[in-house]
C-alpha cells in the first residue's frame, strides 16, 4: 500500500512532470542540442525531487528506495528528458559509500551524475549531460570527474573506493586528485 506521504510525492512529480512534457515541449527538447529539459530540471531540484533519496546530513529528503521508484515512474509516465534516474542511483551509490561531497550539488540541480558498470577492460558506455561518472568494476566504484559526454574524457584524477570504506587511486589514473570525497 502506499502512504499518503507517498501520494503526495507522486501527485507532485506528476504535476511538475505534465507541465514540461507536452508533445511539443518533448519535441523541443530531442532537437536541442543537449536533448535533455534543463528547465524541467531546474524546477525537480526547487521541488526538492533530485534529492528525494539523499540524506538529511546532506541536504536531501532523506526518504527511501520506494519513494525514489515512485518518482522514476512518473519520469518514465511522462516520458521525462532528464537525467533522473543516471544521477539519483549515482548519488545512492555515492551516499551508501559514505562520501557526501557531491551530493548537496546533486540536490540543487547543480551536478548530473551516471554510472557505468565496466564488465571487462573497458569504461562502458555512457552519454548524456553529466559533469562526474561513477564507474563500477571488479576493484570498486570510481569517481571520474571532469567527464564530457559521450565518451569519458578527463585531465582530472581518477579515485576509487568501495563500500568499506578507504579511498585509493585507480591503476592508470594520472596525477593527485584535487579534493577527495569526504
Amino acid at each position: 500500500p502506499v502512504t499518503p506521504e507517498q501520494e503526495a510525492l507522486v501527485g507532485l512529480a506528476a504535476e511538475i512532470l505534465l507541465g514540461r512534457t507536452s508533445n511539443e515541449q518533448l519535441a523541443a527538447a530531442e532537437r536541442s542540442k543537449d536533448r535533455w529539459d534543463k528547465d524541467l530540471w531546474r524546477e525537480l531540484a526547487e521541488a526538492g525531487l533530485l534529492g528525494l533519496a539523499v540524506p538529511e546530513t546532506h541536504g536531501g529528503a532523506g526518504l527511501g528506495l520506494t519513494e525514489l521508484c515512485l518518482l522514476l515512474e512518473q519520469q518514465g509516465r511522462f516520458l521525462a528528458p532528464v537525467p533522473l534516474w543516471e544521477t539519483t542511483v549515482a548519488a545512492l551509490l555515492l551516499a551508501e559509500a559514505g562520501h557526501g561531497r557531491l551530493l548537496p550539488a546533486v540536490v540543487a540541480g547543480d551536478l548530473r551524475l551516471s554510472v557505468s558498470v565496466d564488465l571487462g577492460g573497458g569504461d562502458g558506455l555512457v552519454s548524456g549531460p553529466f559533469e562526474a561518472l561513477l564507474l563500477v568494476d571488479g576493484e570498486g566504484v570510481w569517481l571520474v570527474e571532469g567527464f564530457e559526454a559521450p565518451g569519458v574524457e578527463t585531465t582530472n584524477h581518477t579515485y576509487g573506493f568501495d563500500v568499506r570504506g578507504g579511498d585509493r587511486d585507480r591503476p592508470g589514473s594520472a596525477g593527485p586528485p584535487s579534493e577527495r570525497p569526504d
